[in-house]
């Protein structure tokens, strides 16, 4: 399964919803974010477990077959052996593999536990069972080093919605991500965009925090697509936030060295959480 077709399907599919009679929208630039349809992620909870053979990371989507953690304490590896429970493909699940450690000392998140959140891939065809899916650490040799085991894995799969996303203006509020943690208030002027009079194009995005708790370690992302919305033309790296304060606002200011065709293309935002693991002190 091409990452490249289904990405260009979702893009499809949001586009034509997006711009179904609003001809505008390409003018002004249209903005959307991959977000979940299953609410809150697993990590962002409370209590730490691992998951067993059994479940459903995604119910009625996807089902783990078997786990094995014999590695994990070793090398920092775990692997989950996963079944497709549906008889279609699918190509717009979102999957990462959460990693338990204690708490750091003067660590300022007030949790029981610390998380390195790793993304890894999961396409699957329909009915498919015992595809295999890898996820190693990458805190595991500093966690490890200072005598740190990992206390649980948890498997999370959520199913990515395509939504357009607009910045808030006097009548109106920007669209909330993460949750509706994040509003957006600003996206750089159309001209700036364009890259008129022979100038490189330019993007930047501005969020505000307009929840109680800090953000961190948010990571954003642009994919550019033809104006038809059924191609990809371009597509940046992933740029992290600083921790954003609630009442603050960010801007992030997005690489497009080397990201393809990204003049007078519209536009996908994608954004995700990192390793959730907090500031400490020195």
């Amino acid at each position: 399964m091409s990452t490249t077709r289904s990405l260009s399907h979702r893009i499809s599919s949001s586009f034509s919803r997006a711009t179904s009679g609003v001809g505008v929208v390409l003018m002004v630039g249209l903005a959307a974010v991959a977000c979940s349809a299953t609410g809150p992620a697993k990590g962002d909870k409370t209590t730490y477990r691992d998951d067993v053979a059994g479940e459903e990371p995604l119910a009625g989507v996807v089902q783990i077959v078997s786990i094995d953690r014999s590695t994990v304490n070793t090398d920092g590896t775990v692997r989950y052996r996963v079944k497709n429970l549906t008889q279609e493909d699918q190509d717009t699940l979102s999957a990462r593999v959460i990693f338990y450690y204690p708490p750091s000392e003067g660590s300022d998140i007030a949790l029981p536990y610390e998380a390195d959140v790793i993304d890894v891939n999961l396409p699957l065809f329909k009915g498919q069972d015992g595809y295999e899916l890898v996820a190693t650490s990458e805190a595991f040799a500093e966690r490890s080093a200072a005598g740190e085991a990992v206390l649980a894995t948890e498997l999370d799969v959520t199913l990515e919605v395509l939504v357009p996303v607009l910045a808030r203006t006097a009548a109106a509020p920007g669209t909330r991500l993460l949750n509706g943690r994040l509003e957006c208030v600003g996206i750089s002027p159309e001209d700036a965009r364009l890259g008129l009079n022979g100038a490189q194009p330019e993007l930047w995005i501005e969020f505000e925090n307009v929840s109680a708790k800090a953000v961190r370690n948010a990571q954003v992302s642009v994919v550019f697509m033809d104006t038809r919305g059924d191609a990809t033309t371009g597509e940046t790296g992933w740029t992290r936030m600083s921790r954003v304060e609630p009442g603050e606002r960010r801007r992030v200011e997005l690489n497009l060295e080397g990201a393809g065709v990204v003049r007078n293309r519209p536009f996908l935002v994608r954004m995700k959480k990192g390793s959730l693991f907090g500031s400490r002190s020195k």
